[in-house]
């Protein structure tokens, strides 16, 4: 599949799993929430990516993997060269620990607090993908 469209794919996916994090934490489901903020997450980095490097997962799929986000978020913030953004890939680090107490932790209570910290990161990290991806997603 052409880089663009898939570009186009993992926003809409990102865009969706974002409105369904708002909507889990607005109902109480926390889990849910940190997981759906990571996919979001994830998503509009996979998004940036195909836009705007050439860069390929090392799976026969189209997803890069969970444990190269901050990686490859870095690489995109110095390609676009906003390097003051790249801090924000520590936060990438403690949503996906959130996501993974959300899906495999049998002892983990997620809080509201941990939901609304990873619909944050959700929401910083997007922002800072549009701004680099800017024009050609408008």
């Amino acid at each position: 599949m052409e880089r663009r469209k898939l570009a186009t794919l993992y926003r809409a996916k990102s865009d969706e799993s974002y409105k369904a994090a708002r909507l889990c934490l607005e109902q109480k489901l926390f889990r849910a929430s940190c997981n759906r903020s990571w996919y979001s997450t994830m998503q509009i980095i996979t998004a940036g990516v195909y836009q705007e490097l050439n860069l390929t997962p090392q799976s026969k799929e189209y997803n890069f993997s969970h444990m190269s986000q901050c990686r490859i978020y870095r690489e995109l913030c110095r390609a676009a060269r906003m390097r003051s953004y790249e801090d924000l890939a520590t936060l990438i680090a403690q949503a996906l620990e959130r996501r993974n107490d959300a899906d495999y932790g049998i002892d983990t209570a997620l809080t509201e607090e941990m939901a609304k910290r990873s619909l944050s990161t959700a929401d910083q990290i997007r922002q800072v993908v549009y701004k680099i991806v800017g024009p050609a997603w408008q």
